[in-house]
């Protein structure tokens, strides 16, 4: 972190939690855009998608879930002087749900063929009913890509 920035007050820049290294996840199982249950907590037995995923934090954001309120300054867009904000829950209090059932399971990892290229994948099954779960599709990254343009050449040397 830059030495200017370490100077800031935690309300304007808020400390990240921190792990120890050997305790980070060396694998995911969870992807943004799944459809997890919230295990325990506040929110324990709601579902919802995942908004984020934190790796440095062993955490993840569920969108609308484990909601605080963010005291701000009143202004014209905040006239109450609070906000609500999303907080990250730890990978071990939600689970991924199986899609037929809609019930919390365990992942089983396999590698198997591609259907295309006939490469090896990683590829998601619940643990009981032996169902494949899909990751999430990426539309709104797509979507943004699909415009860009790459362009590798120089135009102008600056030397």
């Amino acid at each position: 972190m830059p030495r200017n920035l370490m100077r800031l007050s935690s309300r304007i820049l808020p400390k990240e939690h921190w792990v120890n290294p050997r305790d980070l996840l060396k694998t995911w199982n969870l992807v943004k855009g799944d459809e997890v249950m919230i295990v325990t907590g506040k929110d324990k037995g709601e579902t919802g998608r995942i908004a984020q995923v934190l790796r440095k934090n062993n955490s993840v954001v569920v969108a609308e879930k484990n909601l605080v309120w963010n005291h701000v300054r009143m202004s014209e867009s905040t006239p109450s002087g609070k906000v609500q904000k999303e907080m990250p829950i730890h990978i071990s209090n939600v689970a991924l749900l199986d899609p037929n059932t809609r019930r919390p399971t365990k992942i089983d990892m396999r590698k198997l063929p591609d259907s295309e290229s006939g490469k090896l994948q990683w590829r998601r099954f619940a643990a009981g009913t032996n169902t494949e779960i899909p990751k999430p599709v990426y539309l709104e990254y797509k979507e943004n890509r699909k415009g860009a343009f790459f362009h590798t050449s120089l135009h102008r040397l600056s030397y």
